[in-house]
């Protein structure tokens, strides 16, 4: 019944954006038992799962189902990737972000996870030439610029890393990490005194925040 389904579906929707994951999980369950041939509740529900970190096979099942009934889809794709990437098998996340993208040229969310991932299997030139053409539209994006600093670190490219640490610094100004990147960088370069401004820097920012505050950017200083 497909208005029935509708109806538990849109709840569920709602319920999900309201933080009310486990009413949400109850509906679009319901949605999904309600019309087993419409992809749309089983998609949100793996999405809910995602967000809460439960069910790892349940949304296995559902994500592998609702690429059979909506294999054109950017966004099962994009979820399927996310899937993925969590159970460690980055090739095939790769894969379905491409396809995402190939479906949907504009999905910023697949083309900044395209970057990641391929940063991640040591593709720097790849993921350096991602985060770059990322930038063009977003261009006050800072975990990009986190990015290309580390794809630029790996391949030995000092002035690209120096910039676009600066350009971190610049957008994220009270978040420690950027400085702390710097400071090491410096460091790296062996300037010592500009590493040690920039550790000062890092240093006073970490007393002075919250540590409910003190999140990195996207991922941990390597």
């Amino acid at each position: 019944d497909r208005r029935a389904a509708v109806k538990h579906y849109e709840a569920g929707k709602s319920a999900k954006r309201a933080g009310e994951f486990e009413r949400a999980q109850q509906l679009l369950h319901q949605a999904a038992q309600l019309d087993p041939q419409w992809g749309a509740p089983r998609l949100e529900l793996a999405a809910v799962l995602r967000t809460i970190g439960a069910e790892t096979e349940q949304r296995r099942s559902l994500l592998r189902k609702t690429r059979q009934l909506l294999p054109k889809n950017p966004r099962v794709h994009y979820e399927s990737a996310l899937f993925k990437r969590h159970c460690g098998e980055r090739q095939a996340a790769i894969d379905h972000l491409k396809r995402a993208l190939d479906l949907r040229r504009d999905y910023d969310e697949a083309h900044f996870a395209l970057a990641q991932l391929t940063e991640e299997i040591g593709q720097y030139e790849q993921a350096l030439a991602l985060y770059t053409s990322f930038l063009a539209t977003h261009r006050h994006h800072a975990g990009a610029y986190f990015g290309i600093a580390e794809c630029a670190r790996h391949l030995n490219k000092p002035a690209e890393e120096e910039r676009a640490l600066l350009h971190l610094v610049r957008l994220a100004p009270r978040n420690p990490i950027g400085y702390l990147r710097m400071a090491r960088f410096y460091r790296r370069m062996g300037v010592s005194g500009r590493a040690q401004e920039f550790m000062a820097i890092a240093n006073s920012l970490v007393k002075r925040e919250a540590p409910r505050q003190m999140r990195p950017l996207l991922r941990s200083i390597k």
